[in-house]
């Protein structure tokens, strides 16, 4: 910190810090032989005798063969479907700030931060079996090939990516590594201030402005999915996402009335809408990274070998897509696919308000200090929502509805509340 003119009045502060990723047990536990695994299998009953029958390399629906073993993993309960790279390195975050606080007038004091964080070492896993590369934009990786599906909500083509066999899709070797070519930015601003009224009185609040941005596209090496193609941008690079800025609002203050000892306090915070969804590198690559959602993921539709389109919105219909028809027509290797249908963190819930006021005051008796106090919590009782019930798109027969609880409200914030209370010291 630098007093900037030799006053006392201006602060300037610069710092920078490093914050080493949690690497224990957490991460030892993504490893660890003891853990259970589990997979998914499809199992018809042909002998109708309730025993799920089969060996893994059984041919299904043949005789003695229930069990469709293709889409789990050759090696699954033989060895660890994942490994740490024999290099792997503890992942990082870089913390920069720059900031300075000026007194403008005797008691009232004004700040203003900048933020930057930068994670480094990122971690990412890849199907050793499943070899690809990843240039300019583009993956080329033949243990897949290409699915076109349609938006239900607008008729937007989606690009996702199904394995080109059966034998393909049960090949897994997880890897896990750092990787340079992964990026993540934070960028925050912050506005406070501070202002000491007459007679007792206090004032302070403020803002704060932040965003983050991350590039996974090279995680999608082995698992194209991750790229994230919605009409033929690629959302992997979330500076093609138009992600928003989000910006808090909170003031706070407290005066002693002039009658009856009385203090009156109130604060008010204004807080942008959850995110729907995961973000990019969760937990930014740390013990416990999000290897599944790794480009993170706002509303999704699951499309299986069965679904079907009931709606063609928008101008789909001239593009391939036919009410009735199957959404992948030569089936699905990898069992299903979970589609993004809204570019990963542009989705938002409504800004959560609220308010709240307390009063109180101070009685004396003797050596006895009695504070009672009344809080009103959420005094204008808001209804406003911080979770929804699925983010999962059910396709009905009517364009860009779904016959789900897809958006719906799941948590409000809790209702206006009074409170009694009093702090008593002897």
């Amino acid at each position: 910190m630098f007093d900037l003119f030799g006053n006392g009045r201006t602060a300037v502060r610069v710092g920078y810090n490093r914050f080493e990723a949690a690497a224990t047990t957490t991460l030892a536990s993504l490893y660890n032989p003891s853990t259970v695994t589990t997979a998914s299998a499809a199992w018809t009953d042909l002998n109708k005798d309730d025993i799920a029958q089969g060996t893994p390399g059984c041919v299904y629906l043949t005789a003695g063969c229930e069990i469709n073993f293709a889409n789990v993993p050759k090696n699954f309960g033989v060895v660890s479907l994942a490994n740490p790279d024999p290099g792997l390195q503890r992942p990082y975050v870089d913390q920069y700030n720059v900031g300075v606080t000026h007194e403008v007038v005797r008691g009232v004091s004004l700040s203003l931060e900048w933020f930057h964080n930068e994670s480094k070492q990122i971690m990412e896993r890849n199907n050793a079996l499943r070899p690809g590369t990843y240039a300019n934009g583009t993956v080329t990786n033949s243990s897949y090939r290409p699915v076109t599906i349609f938006s239900p909500i607008d008729g937007t083509p989606i690009t996702m990516y199904d394995t080109v066999s059966a034998a393909v899709q049960g090949a897994v070797q997880q890897i896990d590594s750092n990787d340079t070519s992964l990026t993540q930015g934070y960028n925050a601003i912050e506005f406070n201030f501070n202002a000491r009224l007459p007679k007792g009185g206090r004032i302070f609040g403020g803002s704060a402005t932040d965003r983050t941005i991350a590039n996974t596209c090279a995680g999608a090496a082995t698992n194209p999915n991750f790229l994230i193609t919605i009409g033929g941008v690629t959302y992997c690079d979330q500076t093609n996402s138009g992600i928003p800025w989000r910006t808090q609002f909170k003031l706070a203050g407290t005066y002693p009335l002039p009658w009856y000892g009385l203090i009156v306090s109130g604060a008010y915070q204004g807080l942008p809408g959850y995110q729907i969804g995961t973000q990019a590198l969760t937990a930014g690559g740390a013990g416990a990274p999000n290897f599944t959602s790794f480009s993170g993921a706002g509303s999704t539709m699951t499309v299986t070998a069965t679904t079907r389109y009931t709606v063609c919105p928008g101008n789909s219909a001239s593009q391939g897509c036919v009410v009735g028809a199957l959404v992948a027509p030569t089936g699905l290797n990898s069992g299903s696919l979970s589609v993004p249908l809204i570019a990963p963190g542009t989705e938002q819930m409504p800004r959560v308000n609220q308010v709240d006021f307390s009063i109180a005051k101070r009685i004396t008796i003797g050596h006895l200090k009695v504070d009672p106090k009344l809080d009103v919590f959420n005094a204008f009782n808001s209804s406003d929502y911080f979770t929804v019930r699925t983010s999962t798109f059910t396709p009905t027969a009517t364009a860009g509805t779904s016959g789900g609880t897809y958006l719906f409200p799941g948590s409000i914030i809790q209702g206006r509340l009074l409170r009694l209370a009093a702090v008593v010291n002897w």
